[in-house]
């Protein structure tokens, strides 16, 4: 049966940003059909993107975009579970068709996750200890996949891939209840001023009004939030195409928040992921023992028969796919290439996981804690380090290595790797800040 689209907010605000949408978006037509164009908008983001909080596709802002005009084409690349660091390592694989603008929606999910619990990498154990837990990590490794480095990564990817494109920072922040919330509201404004990309706030844009918007889980945003997100993002559309175009901007000489000693600014990142469908990119091209393809389902809904005949699973019903095991001692086996750096995205303070035990090569296994202890559900990243410089592929496994009484899930997301410069400076500094 098909799903209700019964938008239970308050009327009144609903009613508001409608209106105010369907100018915005009558005139964005008209100004494209003058033109003879089409905008194509991609968007990346979390869960609220992905549309946890309303309960139909069509009620999210990009429902509300693509039901309003006939002139735009939304492609809604969220990933529930995902903070920016995600996009900033796996952008081609996420879009990899062109865009005209991207909406980047992370910050309830980089403030609360990333900033407070500095990232979501693990480090390698600590001398005399053959475990690591996620936040103890955070003293040495953090700000390379927190927050600010994230997004920075992310935004020189897309100034580099699509050079006229127009990322837009939008934040979905439900106004903080007490002074030591998490930061949310203009968490990456220095990247935004330095990358001159726009940044979008709901709570700015509704004022008092934001006030009605019921927000599930604390985080989420109802459909009153969700159409009026749509509202203000067709309002800067239009704004942007009735302005001239603006002249590229360049990339800033010296990174902010990246670390060229730790990673390439010249070469874009390598990933192999699971993504919203399913994880086809992401097969276990050496071994699986035990180790299955996982998500679970949000809503009853139809499957949607792809052109060659098959059943693909519509984005709305699932999430969180990954190859995932419960069982001690079962094991993952993928392929990396020689010479680069490898880091694994995996499942953090879930209901119910453990340890994992990752092994690189012909080097000893290590085993790492996913268990926060703030009880979430976010993904986390183990920089398992650099593979050697033969052979030229190289075996990455994962193993369970919790019994199941103590909590024992291991769910993997992706890989990605970067090669290393065969011959690194004398001073181990990697590209020279702003290289490309």
């Amino acid at each position: 049966p098909p799903m209700p689209q019964n938008c239970n907010a308050d009327a009144a605000t609903v009613k508001h940003w409608k209106s105010a949408l369907a100018r915005a978006l009558s005139a964005l037509d008209a100004t494209l059909a003058l033109a003879g164009r089409t905008l194509t908008v991609g968007i990346v983001g979390g869960s609220i993107s992905a549309g946890s909080g309303v309960n139909h596709p069509r009620l999210t802002f990009a429902g509300e975009l693509t039901a309003g005009s006939e002139r735009l084409r939304v492609v809604n690349r969220a990933v529930r579970a995902t903070g920016s660091a995600f996009p900033s390592f796996c952008l081609e694989e996420l879009l990899p068709e062109p865009v005209d603008v991207l909406v980047v929606e992370f910050a309830t999910n980089d403030g609360h996750f990333g900033e407070a619990m500095r990232d979501r990498s693990l480090g390698a154990p600590s001398s005399g200890s053959s475990t690591m837990a996620a936040h103890d990590s955070a003293h040495d490794r953090g700000p390379r996949l927190g927050p600010s480095a994230s997004m920075e990564r992310l935004l020189r990817r897309v100034r580099l891939r699509w050079p006229s494109a127009e990322p837009l920072i939008l934040y979905m922040c439900r106004p903080p209840r007490q002074p030591a919330a998490p930061p949310c509201e203009g968490l990456y404004s220095d990247v935004a001023t330095a990358y001159h990309t726009r940044e979008l706030s709901l709570a700015k844009a509704m004022g008092e009004a934001i006030s009605n918007v019921a927000w599930a889980e604390g985080v989420h945003p109802d459909c009153a939030g969700h159409v009026a997100a749509a509202a203000i993002i067709a309002a800067e559309l239009l704004r942007r195409t009735r302005e001239r175009p603006s002249e590229h901007q360049p990339l800033p000489t010296v990174p902010l928040h990246l670390d060229a000693s730790w990673e390439r600014l010249d070469v874009a990142w390598s990933c192999r992921t699971c993504d919203w469908r399913s994880c086809d990119r992401l097969q276990p091209d050496a071994a699986s023992h035990g180790f299955v393809e996982r998500g679970f389902s949000t809503a009853r809904v139809p499957t949607l028969r792809t052109p060659s005949g098959g059943l693909a699973v519509h984005s709305w019903q699932t999430r969180k796919w990954g190859f995932a095991s419960d069982t001690l001692g079962d094991a993952l086996e993928l392929s990396v290439p020689a010479s680069s750096h490898v880091q694994v995205a995996l499942l953090c303070s879930y209901r119910s996981v453990g340890r994992v035990g990752i092994s690189l090569g012909l080097g000893g296994e290590r085993t790492y804690d996913l268990r926060w202890s703030d009880r979430s559900s976010q993904q986390c990243i183990v920089d398992v380090g650099r593979s050697a410089a033969k052979p030229p592929i190289q075996e990455l496994r994962l193993r369970v290595a919790s019994e199941r009484a103590e909590g024992n899930l291991v769910k993997v997301f992706g890989v990605y790797t970067q090669v290393m410069r065969e011959r690194p400076s004398p001073l181990g500094a990697g590209d020279r800040p702003g290289a490309r």
